[in-house]
C-alpha cells in the first residue's frame, strides 16, 4: 500500500467512523449537523469563515486546568503567522532568538511525556502498532511556530492525543482525499512562504464530564476546530481545492478506521470488524449476504409451525458476526415469543414480532459498522421494514425445486459462496455462464490478495502452511499441487467439525463421506439455507465412491490416491477454492449447532 493510499484507504474513518465521535455530545452534534461533511473527511463549519469572537461555540471555551499554581491549561491557542518573523536557523545568533521568542515553551522541539490524556490511553494493539493509532500532536505544529512573532505556552499546553489520520492524514489526489491536521497546515505553511500573512487559531474540543467525576474533562479530544483567514483576504496557497480560498473553519475528528474509541477514559479498541476490515480495505470473503436475512424472514411468514421455522437462529448467526452477543440473543427470544403463542401463523402476531425486530435495530443503531457493512447494515437497521417488504415467500414446492437447481450447479462443481436473490432467478432460468465467469473473476481476485490468504490462513479451521502453500502453488500455476492441497484442507475443515459427534465407540474421528453424513443428520433442514444443501450435495460428491478410480471427474479420493492422471485447470482449482471461503464463512454457525447439541 502506497504512503498515499495509508490515508485515504486504510485508516481515512468511515462517516460512520466518525459519528462516535460526536453522537454523544449534543452540542457538538448540533454544530456538525448543521455544518456540511467534505470527503475529505472533516467538517466545513459557519460556512468556512472563521468564527466572529462574539458567536464563537461554547464548545471551543473550555479550559482543561493541568497545573494550577503554573497557570498551565489547555485552551485555544491563536498565532498571528508571517515570514517576517521567521529567523534564519542557520544563523546562530538568530537560531537563539528564534528559541528565545518562545517564551514559555520551553525545549519546544521535544515532545512532552506529560501530554494531557497519555498516561490514561490504553490500545488494544491486536491490530494495529500503538504508533499507528494514537500520537501526541501538537495543536501548532512546530513548522508553524517559527512563523510567529512570540509563542507563549509551555509545551503541555500545545499537545493532546490524537488519531495518526487526525494528526497526519495529508492526501489529496484523484483517486483520494484525507485531510488531517497535516493537510491544512502546509495550506498555511505553502502561503506562508509566498509572503502572505495568516490570522491562525486552533481549539482542541473536549467534552465535560458529568458534575462529580474525577476528571472535569474526558481525556481525549472529539476532534480539533482549526480557522484560518489571510487578513488582507489573499488567496491561500493551494492547488485545485475548491473548499479553501482566503479562510477555512473546519472540524477534524480524532478519528480512525475501525476504532472503537472512548473518550472519557482512553480506551481504544479494534471495533467488531477492524481485524476483517484491516484484511482488504473492500474484504470479499467477510461479505455478509442480504439473502439471509431476507429469506429467513420471508419464509418464516410461510411456515406457521415452529418445528417448521425456517432458521431464525440464521439470524442470529449472522447478527453474531458484528460482535454483539445481545443481537446475537434477539432471534432466539423471537423464536421463543413465537413458539409461546402456538401454531398461529406469523401475520397474525405481526405486531409482536416488529416490536421486537424494532428493539434489535435500536441496539444495532448504537454499534459502529464499517465501511463495507454499511449495505448490510442499513438493512439491519429497519428489519420491521424488511420483513414488509420481503419478497414474496417461497412456497415448499418452489424451495424444493431451488435445491434441486442447487444440488444441480454443485454437480458442476459450484457451491454458491457468493449469494443473493438474483442468484435464484438465474440458476431457475438455468442463465448461469454470466455468473460463473463473475465467480471465476471475484475469485482470482481474492486469492491474488495476499492478505486474504493471510486472512484464510489463520482461520482456526485450516492448516496455516497449508492454506500458505496452497496459495502458493497456485501463483506458480501449478494449478494441480493447489487443487491437492485446498482437498486436503476441505477435508480437515470438515473433520474438525465433524469431530465432536465422533463417541468413543467410534475409536476415530469420522472423515470424508462419514463426516459429511454426520453433519447433515445434525443440522436439521430448518436450519440449511437452500445454498446449504448445494454445498452437502457437493461434499458426498467430493468423497463419493471411485468405482475402482474409474470416474471421471478429479475428486478427494482420486486425488489423494494418486489416481488422477489428467492435469487440472485454473477453473477446476477455483472452484474448490470458492468451497474454502463458504466452509470459513459457515463454520461457527454449525459448530454452534452441534455444540448445543
Amino acid at each position: 500500500m502506497s504512503r498515499s493510499d495509508k490515508y485515504t484507504v486504510e485508516l481515512k474513518p468511515s462517516e460512520l467512523d466518525i459519528k462516535q465521535a460526536y453522537l454523544d455530545y449534543p452540542k457538538l452534534k448540533n454544530l456538525l449537523e448543521n455544518s456540511s461533511y467534505d470527503d475529505g473527511g472533516f467538517y466545513i463549519l459557519n460556512n468556512n469563515k472563521m468564527f466572529d469572537d462574539d458567536k464563537w461555540p461554547s464548545i471551543c471555551q473550555h479550559k482543561i486546568i493541568l497545573d494550577e499554581k503554573q497557570n498551565i491549561e489547555i485552551k485555544t491557542i491563536k498565532v498571528l503567522l508571517s515570514k517576517r518573523f521567521n529567523k534564519n536557523k542557520d544563523n546562530s545568533e538568530s537560531s537563539e532568538t528564534h528559541k528565545e521568542k518562545k517564551g514559555k515553551y520551553l525545549d519546544w522541539s521535544t515532545k512532552p511525556d506529560n501530554a494531557y490524556g497519555k498516561q490514561q490511553i490504553d490500545i488494544d494493539c491486536s491490530v494495529y502498532s500503538s504508533e499507528d493509532i494514537f500520537n501526541r500532536g501538537h495543536l501548532i505544529a512546530d513548522s508553524i511556530i517559527a512563523y510567529c512573532d512570540e509563542f507563549d505556552y509551555r509545551k503541555r499546553e500545545n499537545f493532546v492525543m490524537i488519531t495518526n489520520w487526525c494528526n497526519r492524514a495529508n492526501t489529496k489526489h484523484k483517486t483520494g482525499k484525507a485531510c488531517g491536521m497535516f493537510y491544512f497546515e502546509n495550506v498555511i505553511l505553502n502561503t506562508l512562504e509566498k509572503g502572505i500573512d495568516v490570522e491562525y487559531r486552533v481549539t482542541p474540543i473536549f467534552k465535560k464530564n458529568s458534575e462529580g467525576a474525577e476528571q472535569e474533562f474526558e481525556y481525549l479530544p472529539r476532534g480539533v476546530i482549526l480557522e484560518a483567514k489571510t487578513p488582507n483576504k489573499e488567496a491561500f496557497e493551494v492547488e485545485e481545492d475548491d473548499v479553501i480560498m482566503n479562510e477555512f473553519n473546519v472540524f477534524i475528528p480524532n478519528a480512525q478506521k475501525g476504532l472503537d474509541i472512548n473518550y472519557k477514559t482512553g480506551s481504544i479498541k479494534a471495533n467488531s470488524s477492524l481485524t476483517e476490515v484491516n484484511v482488504s480495505p473492500a474484504d470479499p470473503i467477510k461479505k455478509l449476504s442480504k439473502h439471509i436475512i431476507k429469506d429467513a424472514l420471508s419464509t418464516i411468514a410461510t411456515y406457521p409451525k415452529v418445528a417448521e421455522q425456517a432458521n431464525l437462529s440464521r439470524i442470529a448467526a449472522a447478527t453474531s458476526l458484528l460482535k454483539n452477543k445481545e443481537i446475537a440473543q434477539l432471534p432466539k427470544k423471537i423464536n421463543s415469543m413465537i413458539e409461546q403463542s402456538g401454531s398461529k401463523r406469523f401475520l397474525e402476531q405481526n405486531k409482536e414480532l416488529f416490536k421486537s425486530l424494532n428493539k434489535m435495530s435500536q441496539i444495532l443503531e448504537q454499534s459502529i459498522a464499517t465501511d463495507y457493512r454499511i449495505e448490510l447494515r442499513r438493512q439491519l437497521l429497519n428489519l420491521s421494514e424488511v420483513v414488509k417488504n420481503a419478497l414474496t415467500p417461497y412456497t415448499e414446492e418452489e424451495r424444493k425445486g431451488i435445491i434441486a437447481k442447487v444440488e444441480s450447479f454443485a454437480d458442476k462443481g459450484w457451491v454458491i459462496f457468493f449469494q443473493d436473490r438474483a442468484v435464484v432467478n438465474q440458476l431457475l432460468l438455468d442463465d448461469t455462464e454470466e455468473i460463473e465467469v463473475e465467480w471465476l473473476d471475484n475469485l482470482k481476485e481474492i486469492i491474488a490478495d495476499t492478505s486474504n490468504v493471510e486472512y484464510l490462513a489463520k482461520s482456526q479451521y485450516f492448516s496455516y502452511h497449508l492454506i500458505q502453500s496452497m496459495a502458493m502453488s497456485y501463483s506458480e500455476q501449478n494449478y494441480y499441487a493447489a487443487y491437492t492441497l485446498a482437498s486436503l484442507a476441505i477435508d480437515g475443515a470438515l473433520n474438525r467439525l465433524a469431530e465432536p459427534l465422533s463417541s468413543d465407540a467410534d475409536k476415530m474421528i469420522a472423515v470424508g463421506h462419514r463426516a459429511i453424513r454426520k453433519i447433515n443428520k445434525q443440522i436439521s433442514p430448518g436450519e440449511k439455507t437452500v445454498f446449504d444443501y448445494g454445498l452437502l450435495h457437493w461434499c458426498y460428491n467430493f468423497f463419493a465412491d471411485t468405482q475402482r478410480f474409474t470416474i471421471n471427474y478429479p475428486n478427494r479420493h482420486m486425488i489423494g490416491h494418486g489416481r488422477w492422471d489428467d492435469e487440472i485447470s485454473e477453473e477446476e482449482f477455483l472452484k474448490l477454492f470458492n468451497v474454502l471461503l463458504y466452509l470459513e464463512e459457515n463454520f461457527d454457525y454449525w459448530a454452534g449447532i452441534i455444540d448445543e447439541r
